[in-house]
């Protein structure tokens, strides 16, 4: 059977039943919606680039850096005194 005439024959069927052509628009406008998304994601990744940093797992391997780090006292905050004139 040509694509065509199996194509109408789905059409005709679909028009048969009322249940069937409304069930057939809203998978259509569930796919119409996420392309829609799917088109926005990749105009944002192109527009705005894509950050450059990936994530990285913490290594178990590594030496942890406890005891290496000294934690630094604050500086003292120096007192300023105001004279007002009258």
């Amino acid at each position: 059977m040509p694509k065509d005439t199996r194509q109408q024959q789905n059409y005709d069927e679909m028009l048969a039943s009322p249940a069937l052509l409304l069930q057939k628009n809203s998978l259509l406008e569930n796919e119409n919606f996420e392309l829609r998304r799917q088109i926005t994601l990749f105009q944002k990744q192109i527009l705005l680039g894509k950050p450059e940093r990936r994530h990285v797992d913490d290594n178990p391997h590594q030496i942890p850096l406890n005891g290496l780090v000294t934690e630094t006292e604050p500086e003292a905050v120096a007192v300023t005194e105001t004279t007002t004139y009258q």
